[in-house]
């Protein structure tokens, strides 16, 4: 036995934990899987159709918001997990992971051989069909059995298929002999194969956020808690509730994750970043909301009143944070005094948070996407060359100061949806530029004050500790 685990991890384990590979291909590399799984699932389940949803912009949503971020919300949990109860590299578990979750096409391969007409897909909206699930899990002869599945099929709690299962077990199977092999103590081996089912199911509460909120919420009538994401608010589409209930733990996680994965490069970023900027950009968004509310409150009766409405507000900091972070990022990626691989890590890391921030954006709504989409554009031209604006201070303060300005539409956005330009007050508008051109262009002044009366040596001390 020892040695055909032994095979297993020098031929399908070390090549995989030993590739040079950036950890954003792997990212894409399971995103590719998500995909495929996304496609065919509802080209060949019961729904027939691509995209997951008969309306193309929601189906846009399922495939690339909703489920995309509750698959990678999956593995990171799971990432997370097994690095505690293994003790064992993240680096190396990370890589194991993203390339063999391609078990979750096997669904899809599986299905259509059992039920060429599909499986009925659905969520659960009831915590009581708990044990429903549970019944299925271990009697999962129901699905092979006609007799048995037409009698008990119609009470099945979640539409689970074959696959699912198939899938389910052995991924447990997969994670149980991963970490057994890599566990080093013999209490870790022991502690981390027995934990596997928690690990698994740890990890797909965590994927299943948003309907776990929808089990475990007070009702909307009639007695669903489903009809909560359709409860109206400020956020008109299901799909992107779904997607804000999984953003707001997934980016906190993601941070967790960034920091046991390489702390050294983690904390480069961190420490390239300019606090002041940062918190500017974080309340910019969290301003538009409020004085969205203050000037619209005679208008739009009711909002903010749903509990998504109120969520949306940390998906807006988030956004604004992640959106001066990228400005940042670039201006470090292509800054000729920096070393080529400290460059690198700032590309990387750039592409990563402009694709956070897209998404966060997203799931608030189009028009706040289509303002966000420009204030990232704006604050790139920081660090773009040939401009690299940042250079200067009057265009530096300038580009800042606009790109902060955007975000306190992203914010208005919310409420005034497609007319935000038009309904917001020209002279608070005014007020609102003069100001935060005035706080950018102050911030420079002191700033490169500061840095040009520096000695040499405290320049000296400073390059190196970057």
């Amino acid at each position: 036995m020892k040695r055909f685990f032994a095979w297993l991890d020098r031929t399908f384990i070390k090549p995989v934990e030993d590739s040079k590979m950036s950890l954003g291909t792997f990212i894409l590399i399971a995103a590719g899987y998500i995909l495929v799984r996304n496609l065919a699932e509802g080209a060949f389940e019961s729904l027939h159709i691509l995209g997951l949803a008969t309306i193309t912009l929601h189906g846009l949503e399922e495939t690339f918001l909703h489920l995309m971020f509750s698959w990678l919300y999956l593995f990171l949990v799971i990432i997370l997990l097994m690095r505690l109860t293994t003790g064992h590299d993240i680096r190396k578990i990370t890589r194991v992971l993203l390339i063999y979750s391609f078990i979750i096409i096997i669904p899809v391969i599986v299905d259509p051989l059992i039920r060429p007409g599909g499986f009925r897909l659905a969520y659960p909206t009831d915590i009581t069909q708990l044990p429903k699930i549970v019944n299925v899990i271990f009697r999962p002869w129901i699905f092979l059995d006609p007799d048995l599945f037409y009698k008990f099929g119609p009470q099945l709690p979640y539409g689970g298929s074959p696959g699912m299962l198939i899938e389910g077990f052995l991924g447990a199977i997969l994670v149980m002999v991963y970490s057994g092999i890599k566990a080093k103590p013999n209490w870790r081996k022991i502690l981390s194969v027995v934990l596997t089912p928690l690990v698994i199911i740890g990890g797909l509460t965590a994927a299943g956020v948003a309907q776990v909120f929808m089990n475990v919420i007070p009702y909307y009538p009639p007695a669903s808690g489903l009809d909560v994401y359709h409860s109206g608010g400020l956020i008109n589409s299901p799909t992107r509730k779904y997607v804000i209930i999984i953003l707001v733990p997934f980016m906190l996680l993601s941070l967790l994750g960034l920091w046991l994965y390489n702390r050294e490069k983690f904390k480069l970023l961190i420490r390239s970043l300019e606090p002041l900027h940062l918190i500017l950009g974080g309340l910019a968004t969290l301003a538009g909301f409020f004085f969205a509310r203050l000037n619209l409150r005679g208008i739009l009766v009711g909002v903010p009143g749903n509990p998504f409405d109120y969520v949306a507000l940390i998906v807006l900091a988030y956004l604004g944070l992640c959106t001066v972070a990228l400005s940042r990022f670039i201006y470090k990626g292509f800054d000729p005094s920096s070393p080529p691989d400290v460059q690198k890590t700032f590309r990387r890391a750039a592409w990563g948070m402009f694709i956070l921030a897209f998404a966060l954006a997203w799931s608030v709504g189009y028009s706040t996407l289509f303002i966000a989409v420009v204030a990232l554009f704006v604050g790139a031209l920081l660090g773009l060359p040939p401009l690299r604006l940042g250079r200067f201070l009057v265009p530096s303060a300038l580009v800042k100061a606009v790109s902060v300005y955007l975000l306190v539409f992203c914010g208005y956005a919310l409420f005034a949806t497609e007319r935000t330009f038009s309904v917001v007050p020209w002279r608070q508008a005014l007020g609102i530029l003069i100001a935060v051109v005035g706080v950018f262009l102050a911030i420079e002044l002191v700033t490169r004050y500061m840095i040009e009366d520096k000695t040499p040596a405290a320049k000296q001390a400073d390059t190196k500790g970057a």
